[in-house]
């Protein structure tokens, strides 16, 4: 998969933000988001209709009430469907972390941070 690196907004001094969340609506034809990467972990968040993701190769069809998790680095697509809407956040793996590392980091946090593939990153509105 060929992706492009993109740069999550930063300051006017050029510092990153520790966060950036927004809402898609998307009501005129098919709109694509080509693969791309960044340093943020994503979340998002199905608030009607249906779109798809591709993550890692893998897609995966989004609706009201699902969630996707997309780790940091991992490359993704969007494929936007009329009538389709969701939340994206995302925000840097730092924020994961306090000052003093805990069993709670090193047993949760860091297996989803340092793996490749999650063994499940959607989570239908049923679960």
């Amino acid at each position: 998969i060929h992706a492009e690196y993109e740069v999550i907004r930063q300051t006017g001094r050029g510092e990153p933000v520790p966060f950036v969340s927004h809402i898609h609506s998307h009501t005129t034809p098919v709109d694509e988001i080509g693969a791309h990467y960044h340093e943020y972990i994503e979340i998002v968040y199905g608030l009607f209709g249906t779109f798809l993701v591709s993550v890692n190769g893998q897609e995966h069809s989004i609706t009201k009430g699902d969630i996707l998790f997309v780790n940091s680095k991992e490359p993704h697509a969007f494929r936007r469907l009329p009538g389709s809407g969701y939340i994206c956040l995302q925000f840097s793996p730092d924020l994961l972390f306090s000052t003093s590392r805990t069993s709670f980091e090193a047993r949760y946090i860091m297996p989803f941070i340092m793996s490749s593939t999650s063994p499940q990153r959607h989570f239908s509105a049923a679960e």
